[in-house]
């Protein structure tokens, strides 16, 4: 084998266990909280670009760093764009692998609830 076929498979293999070391449990014992949304929501404190700085593992931000949501209007929409950037800690550096992005919609499905929002990435849409 080549040694450069052994650099790219050796390459994969960091990268996945990286991405599977992130993808861990999270065992927390406890009643959730009761939780009301707002009465009104005042888009332009919503609207722009909202930096991730804590997560629980989740298998579709495995392996991400720098993620972001980005909220914009849309018409009676509220556009959606999550993004993060698959880096990998090579010697002490950072390496970006690739820049990965879903584009999405909220929506108000409820006019007389104008703060509970449904987003949907194409398959199917998640209450927020």
């Amino acid at each position: 084998m080549s040694s450069t076929v052994q650099f790219t498979l050796f390459g994969l293999t960091v990268v996945l266990c990286a991405t599977l070391s992130n993808a861990l449990f999270v065992i927390k014992f406890g009643k959730c909280p009761s939780v009301t949304a707002q009465a009104t929501l005042d888009t332009a404190q919503y609207l722009g670009v909202w930096y991730e700085y804590q997560r629980f593992p989740a298998i579709f931000e495995a392996g991400l760093d720098c993620t972001t949501a980005t909220y914009g209007e849309d018409g009676d929409k509220i556009s959606v764009t999550n993004a993060g950037t698959t880096r990998i800690d090579l010697f002490g550096s950072k390496i970006v692998l690739n820049h990965n992005s879903v584009e999405g919609s909220a929506t108000v499905p409820d006019p007389a609830k104008p703060a509970e929002l449904s987003v949907s990435f194409g398959g199917g849409s998640f209450p927020v």
